[in-house]
């Protein structure tokens, strides 16, 4: 249904008798890291600023961080926020009894 309309990502509908189909397919864009990290130092040894040309977002995974030493953590402890996560709930019946 999308390559009909000349396209390769996104929504079509589309109908077979009385069923109406809507078919999607996201675009998902992924960066070799590796690559951009190189395109980065070639921007700043250029005299560029990279934040006018690449979004950096830097982080820390929790396991490294809690494998530190506390004198690492303390350095970076300013830098770091804790919040809680989205919560969940699962409810569970004991019996086949219904409610």
């Amino acid at each position: 249904m999308l390559h009909e309309s000349g396209r390769d990502f996104g929504t079509a509908h589309g109908r077979d008798g009385v069923v109406r189909i809507t078919f999607d397919l996201p675009k998902r864009v992924k960066w070799d890291q590796q690559q951009l990290h190189q395109l980065a130092e070639r921007i700043v040894a250029g005299g560029e600023k990279v934040e006018h040309y690449i979004d950096a977002k830097l982080s820390v995974s929790e396991a490294k961080f809690k494998s530190w030493p506390p004198t690492l953590q303390e350095q970076f402890a300013p830098a770091r926020t804790v919040e809680p996560g989205k919560p969940s709930f699962t409810l569970h019946l004991d019996s086949k009894e219904s409610i």
